[in-house]
């Protein structure tokens, strides 16, 4: 059994996942993955003439890519240790989330990018 990194949300505790189930909800919400982590990473392509990315730009992250990500996150590593206790997965509305989430956007966006590459990490 895996440790969940959590997430404290005003005093509450939270247990966060990043897996194939989050990431189908990404993709489905976005389009592609790769648009999510620029999103999640504020980054814009700059294209050149012939319509190839050149550079990339620096903006701030997604609030939009945040609160599609965090909540798919939290719940899912609810569900994963409901699981784990035999207990009923009680799900947490994306709305209670944010209006009790005191933690800078740009923070969020580091935690949840980094949960992010955990799904591409190879293991050597």
């Amino acid at each position: 059994m895996e440790e969940l990194k959590k997430i404290k949300i005003k005093k509450q505790e939270y247990p966060i996942k990043m897996d194939i189930n989050v990431l189908e909800f990404l993709q489905e919400t976005y389009g592609s993955i790769r648009k999510f982590e620029l999103d999640i990473l504020g980054l814009e392509p700059v294209y050149d003439e012939a319509g190839r990315i050149a550079d990339m730009e620096n903006k701030e992250p997604s609030i939009k890519a945040i609160k599609a990500a965090l909540p798919a996150m939290i719940n899912e590593g609810l569900k994963i240790e409901a699981d784990w206790q035999n207990k009923a997965f009680e799900k947490v509305e994306a709305e209670e989330i944010f209006r009790n989430c005191d933690m800078d956007f740009n923070a969020l966006a580091k935690v949840i990018h980094n949960e992010f590459k955990k799904c591409f990490a190879t293991k050597k």
